[in-house]
Formats: C-alpha cells, structure tokens, sequence
C-alpha cells in the first residue's frame, strides 16, 4: 500500500487543525521583520553587482586576473542573493494576504514559500561548504607542491 502525506486530522489525531487567533498575530509581527530582511537582501544584491562588476572590470582594464577573478565570483554570489530576497519578499507577501483574508489556502501558500526560502538557503549552504573545501583542498595541494619543489 502506498504512503500517502498525511493530512491535518491525521497529523494531529484531533480533527483538522485549527488556526488560532494567536497563530495569526504572530505571523503578523513576523511579516515587518521578513519584508526588511528581504529588502535589505535586494539592496544587498545590487551592491554586489555593482561591486562585483567593477572589480571585474577594473581588474581586466590593470592586467590583474586575481582582482578579475574575485569580481567575477562576486555575479554569481549576487544571483543568490537575489533568490533568496524573492523568497523572502514571496513569503511577506503570503503573510499579509493570509492576515488580511484569514483563509487556509492563503496561509498554505505563506508556508509554501517559507519552505522554498529555507530549502533555497540549506541548497546553498551545502553548494557553499563544498566550495571551500574545494577551495581548501586547492590551497593545501598548492602549498604541497611548493613544497615538494624546494
């Protein structure tokens, strides 16, 4: 027999779940915090673009590929930030519709986008830490065969 997802009533073993007025103010407090952090990761985008391509161009126009190099990483980095400030502006967004309409649909989709925001960041955390190990196992190989030079 195949699994199926579970729903509230099962969940809970009390009948279908209920949402309480206290569940409600405190997805409303939730959303001023959620919305600044979102823009804050906007802002932060822009920045590293900007950042990212004048150091790339900078470093191209001097004849310093480490310079170049360090810019160019700088775009990709500022295409994660963007997702991640969408998730969060998505996620705002679902809260102050679920707390204006109040209706099960409306919060299902503020939950829906919170899960994208934190699979979106537990995605890039692992895409991160293998980066620097690379980025370690790179810098320790290097210095090994200095070493082993002379």
């Amino acid at each position: 027999m195949p699994a199926t997802e579970p729903q509230p009533s099962d969940a809970f073993g009390t009948g279908p779940a209920q949402v309480t007025p206290l569940m409600v103010e405190m997805l409303r407090q939730t959303r001023p915090w959620v919305n600044f952090l979102s823009v804050l990761g906007f802002v932060g985008t822009a920045l590293l673009l900007l950042t990212g391509a004048a150091t790339l161009v900078l470093g191209v126009a001097s004849a310093r590929p480490k310079a170049a190099i360090l810019g160019a990483l700088y775009l990709p980095a500022s295409v994660l930030y963007f997702f991640a400030a969408l998730f969060l502006f998505q996620y705002a967004k679902s809260i102050g519709e679920f707390v204006r309409g109040g209706q099960p649909g409306q919060m299902e989709s503020a939950l829906k986008a919170q899960k994208s925001f934190w699979k979106f960041m537990g995605v890039v955390a692992l895409l991160w830490m293998c980066f620097a190990a690379l980025l370690l196992l790179f810098i320790l190989g290097g210095n090994l065969i200095r070493t082993l030079r002379g």
